[in-house]
């Protein structure tokens, strides 16, 4: 499915009448109607040079994709399998607010995120994985807490800090050095990870320090246009938050921003801490 900025329409139009209408018209009409038909085509590229040069921003082509995040179609997951692979940007839904994806080891891609967003270079991004064995991919070290956090919370919305292998790039690593990971429950995602084969940088689907749009009509406008694939799920939650984000570098391990599952995760770190005693 495609859809066309107002913008856009009109400046297709415009190349549909010159270059159709008008052209394949032009040689079988009679002498008096030749003049008629080559000032239309004058106005028409007139008036496309004037949208072109008035509007330079607006006029241009972006992909939706409608995607049933619980029964996706195989079209679907392959059609976001390969803008990540092809260092594209993809909006799409998540177990918690939509977010904004690219390949992580893509620094092309990063950075043109960190851009849409006007995000600060200083500040990481987390990466959703297929499963936990990715932690032994993307992290120094493995404490015994996240295998334990893992086996009680995921998949689901739980973002764990890890010290990240100097292998990641800057902008996943950020100013800390950390990097968090979430495995998240929604069969959508989980297949679309499994199809790119990889992880996925997942980042809250708004510009930096602005609240998330609350409808889906908000997301469009603030968004679809800037990505190179808008795959559209469910009517955004008001109610929904972001996940919760675990320092498991610190001991005891804290809660660094409650979210989703706040209360599950502060009782299981609770418990946690009571056994060790």
């Amino acid at each position: 499915m495609f859809l066309y900025s107002s913008l856009s329409t009109h400046r297709a139009s415009a190349r549909c009448f010159s270059t159709r209408s008008v052209s394949d018209g032009f040689l079988h009409a009679e002498p008096w109607r030749r003049v008629s038909l080559c000032a239309q085509r004058a106005l028409w590229f007139h008036c496309s040079i004037v949208l072109s040069n008035a509007f330079p921003l607006t006029c241009y082509l972006y992909r939706v994709v409608l995607c049933d995040v619980n029964s996706p179609s195989p079209d679907a997951i392959e059609k976001a399998a390969q803008a990540i692979r092809h260092g594209q940007i993809v909006l799409h839904p998540t177990d918690t607010l939509y977010g904004l994806a690219c390949d992580p080891l893509n620094p092309a891609a990063l950075h043109r995120l960190f851009s849409l967003k006007n995000r600060s270079s200083s500040k990481g991004v987390l990466l959703m994985i297929p499963n936990s064995s990715y932690g032994e991919v993307f992290c120094h070290s493995i404490p015994q807490v996240f295998h334990e956090m893992v086996s009680a919370l995921w998949p689901g919305p739980v973002t764990l800090l890890l010290q990240a292998k100097a292998s990641l790039p800057d902008l996943v690593r950020g100013k800390s050095g950390l990097v968090g990971l979430r495995q998240p429950d929604l069969p959508f995602l989980q297949l679309w990870m499994e199809a790119i084969p990889g992880a996925i940088v997942s980042t809250s689907a708004n510009l930096s320090d602005q609240s998330p749009p609350s409808s889906l009509a908000q997301l469009r406008q603030l968004l679809a246009s800037e990505v190179d694939l808008y795959l559209e799920g469910e009517e955004i939650d008001g109610q929904r938050q972001a996940s919760t984000v675990v320092d498991l570098t610190l001991d005891p391990p804290q809660v660094v921003r409650s979210g989703q599952w706040a209360g599950r995760v502060q009782d299981f770190l609770n418990r946690s801490t009571e056994t060790k005693k």
